[in-house]
């Protein structure tokens, strides 16, 4: 599996030596698991929008599905960097036409043409837009109490899209989901030529609206890297201080060495700070279980709320763990 966490110290090693407070603080990132029963082994991924009538005339609009495809590739393209084992190559764009009755007969999926893609452009993953909605809603509003009077205007645009996630090896879907958001842009001005400057135009709304809709589903569909604030207790002797610097130094085991000589310490906060700073070395190494195991020593010698809310947040991070297992 691939690894799981990476860290990097918060401020300068001054903060470490000088700073009053016992607690320092670092920057983990942790993968956050997919929402729905992402397959680890893939190929490639693929995208395809069916919506291709968004004036509800029974007509291709073919500028508007152009626009709305491409901005919802951006997002997946940027939701893709988030990810821990999925890069731009594997992400496939359908920029041509397809036809829903096809992929779809008699509200049965059509695994053949489905496989017949997978052929074609050796995807066996497929995200599919089944429908897509957008409502607009603007005005300008006038504030005659003000001198000079003040104008107000708003543009509030919402989209909701049908994603639906294939497994085409599998024959199975992955994912059905609605997915709704909505976005408002507003300005004040005085003057109403300024005014109009402040607010984008519709075609920018609709694609900032699209590329959001595709960047959100991403984090929903697939594994992703997040970013959590860990805390180090780096006052207590001396020996704490070196062995904070040696953390500081990535040199986990070395720190964990001073950090043992003081567990079973007379004075319970030093033995709990000891076993606190050993919890955290453990989840760093990855060794989870350790890292619990640790916790529960230190809120058993201390009961504070920050170790018993550190326990949780383990016990959440063994969970999703296990989860990636089969996601990585």
């Amino acid at each position: 599996m691939k690894k799981l966490l990476s860290y990097s110290f918060w401020g300068a090693l001054i903060l470490l030596f000088y700073s009053c407070q016992p607690l320092v603080s670092l920057q983990i990132e942790t993968i956050k698991p997919s929402q729905v029963n992402f397959p680890g082994a893939f190929n490639k991924i693929m995208f395809i929008n069916l919506e291709t009538d968004f004036n509800n005339d029974q007509e291709i609009d073919t500028l508007l599905f152009n626009i709305i495809t491409n901005e919802m590739k951006l997002g997946f393209y940027d939701g893709i960097k988030l990810t821990p084992n999925i890069d731009s190559s594997r992400f496939i764009v359908g920029n041509h036409f397809f036809q829903s009755n096809l992929i779809y007969e008699n509200d049965t999926i059509n695994w053949n043409l489905l496989q017949e893609i997978n052929r074609q452009y050796g995807t066996d993953i497929i995200i599919v837009i089944d429908s897509l909605n957008y409502i607009m809603d603007s005005g300008t509003e006038t504030n005659y109490y003000s001198i000079p009077n003040e104008f107000y205007k708003f543009r509030e645009l919402s989209i909701e899209v049908y994603w639906k996630m294939y497994d085409i090896y599998e024959k199975k879907i992955i994912d059905s989901f609605v997915y709704s958001d909505t976005l408002i842009w507003d300005a004040v001005d005085t003057d109403l030529k300024e005014l109009d400057k402040k607010i984008p135009s519709v075609l920018s709304c609709v694609k900032e609206v699209s590329y959001f809709a595709a960047v959100d589903y991403s984090s929903r569909i697939f594994p992703v890297w997040k970013t959590q604030t860990r805390y180090l207790f780096a006052e207590g002797n001396k020996q704490f201080k070196i062995a904070a610097q040696l953390a500081n130094e990535g040199k986990w085991d070395s720190a964990s060495e001073i950090w043992k000589q003081y567990v079973k310490h007379v004075d319970k906060e030093i033995a709990s700070r000891a076993c606190f700073n050993l919890a955290l070395a453990s989840e760093i190494i990855e060794n989870i279980d350790h890292a619990i195991q640790w916790a529960q020593i230190s809120y058993d010698l201390k009961e504070k709320k920050r170790t018993k809310y550190y326990i949780l947040i383990l016990k959440s991070r063994k969970s999703e763990i296990d989860k990636l297992k089969g996601q990585l």
